[in-house]
């Protein structure tokens, strides 16, 4: 499958001289991505998946210094390339910090004097040519207190699953096709009605396949739904065994029911959990932020945090006692939510029902994956609700999605992004994603497909994001 990181790791090579770190969510492709882009692109490599060779795991896990990472290495390796057309490939690279972590507690005098992998790649850069790249999910976890971007000596790129246009690639559609989208994307016109009703289709099919690449790969081969739903399902499974494996017994059972309750709540009318009134009965007495903050930073949820106001930066206004949890892929979140019956009715086109959480969790998706991080909603008492408001530059960007058919003038109700631009007349444009054709309903608001959210990326993404 091709994928949009590739060009970044294409220009990593070309440009940089540092170190490079992937991290991102499990099953989401990184070792696929990085092994094609490895074989393809230098003349020597070496690799090591550190779950599966426990000799390298003790092995990196007790450095004392740049000469025993050598020795290491050679240990590892035998001998090996020295040159810029040589690299090496650590994989799995959080069960190391996770290995550290059972050797505090059981055998601390091991690690006296020791240094991590990553805090030593300054001077392992400094020193070769040879180029590092290190993968591995549960970074934020695993790798907490660590120095994850040594300025200057590391690259850090954050992965995730595939997003629609990645989707649409894998189910070969033109690169014309795209560009056209694109174009009609930034001017804001009408997509061929033909080009609408196929895209349409394929963004139905791609709320329930999701962007895991093992489901979307098995969707493509077999065309089977079943088979994806169990393909979602095991990774829900795998999701669940990372917080019995990475998290304490007093707070385990409290992550699970925070995760297991995302559909439910995004289901829900307000779609979002209020921290103070959470009825979860292994949460409570229990700080709910961590338990939060442990989804979020395992990649499997997405948060969307409340502000109060809709003026820049949004960040003053933030307000964390409410947010939204979305999962990581929509496929998933379709696998929990939605019957086999709505399932049908979504791949036969018919807009008479309300998917509403699907649509929402996608485009937080894409906006995620786009560079708009962290995310924000806006609500009020007095003005009602807006689904995402975004920063670009200096500018507010509010955006209303909309499932279901639109009114028979082919408007959307929208009183609160009305109520919001009566307020702030200095915001340009907003915009409402939905399954209707582009139109504009005023000098301000635009209403675009809901596939054209692939479109909408940051150019400038928060450098200190996790």
């Amino acid at each position: 499958m091709k994928r949009k990181i590739e060009e970044k790791l294409k220009d990593w090579k070309e440009t940089r001289n540092q170190a490079l770190l992937v991290k991102g969510a499990r099953q989401i492709g990184k070792t696929y991505i990085i092994e094609h882009f490895i074989k393809k692109e230098f003349k020597s490599y070496k690799e090591v998946n550190f779950a599966n060779n426990p000799l390298a795991l003790e092995a990196f896990s007790t450095l004392k210094d740049y000469s025993d990472f050598k020795l290491k290495l050679a240990l590892i390796f035998g001998d090996i390339d020295d040159s810029r057309d040589s690299v090496i490939f650590f994989d799995e690279i959080q069960l190391v910090y996770r290995h550290r972590e059972e050797l505090k507690i059981n055998k601390p005098e091991s690690l006296y004097a020791t240094v991590d992998p990553i805090t030593l790649i300054k001077e392992v850069v400094q020193k070769e040519k040879r180029r590092y790249i290190f993968s591995g999910s549960l970074l934020g976890i695993n790798m907490e207190g660590i120095l994850l971007n040594p300025i200057g000596y590391m690259d850090v790129f954050k992965m995730y699953p595939l997003d629609f246009t990645e989707f649409l690639w894998a189910k070969g559609i033109s690169s014309t096709v795209i560009d056209n989208l694109k174009k009609c994307f930034i001017n804001r016109e009408k997509v061929d009605n033909s080009i609408h009703t196929k895209m349409l289709s394929l963004f139905h099919e791609y709320i329930l396949v999701g962007g895991m690449p093992e489901a979307v790969n098995n969707y493509i081969n077999n065309n089977n739904f079943p088979r994806v739903s169990n393909i979602q399902e095991q990774i829900i499974g795998f999701y669940h065994r990372d917080i019995v494996t990475y998290t304490n017994i007093s707070e385990r059972l409290a992550i699970q029911e925070v995760f297991d309750a995302i559909p439910s709540e995004l289901s829900s009318k307000n779609k979002r959990f209020k921290k103070n009134k959470l009825d979860l009965k292994n949460a409570k007495n229990l700080d709910l932020s961590d338990r939060f903050l442990w989804l979020t930073k395992a990649g499997v949820a997405l948060p969307t945090y409340n502000v109060t106001d809709v003026t820049y930066p949004l960040k003053l206004n933030e307000q964390r006692k409410t947010l939204k949890l979305f999962l990581n892929d929509v496929g998933m979140l379709s696998s929990i939510l939605l019957t086999d019956d709505t399932k049908k009715k979504l791949l036969n086109n018919e807009i008479n029902v309300n998917y509403g959480a699907p649509f929402e969790n996608v485009v937080a998706q894409e906006l995620m994956c786009h560079g708009y991080s962290p995310l924000y909603y806006f609500n009020s008492k007095k003005m009602g609700e807006i689904d995402f408001v975004l920063e670009n530059n200096e500018n507010i960007l509010p955006l209303e999605i909309k499932s279901g058919k639109s009114k028979e003038n082919s408007t959307y109700d929208h009183k609160a992004l009305d109520n919001v631009l009566i307020k702030h007349p200095n915001i340009k444009e907003a915009l409402v994603f939905s399954e209707e054709n582009t139109f504009s309903e005023n000098k301000v608001i635009t209403n675009l497909p809901i596939y054209l959210i692939e479109f909408l990326i940051n150019d400038k993404p928060n450098p200190f994001d996790d």
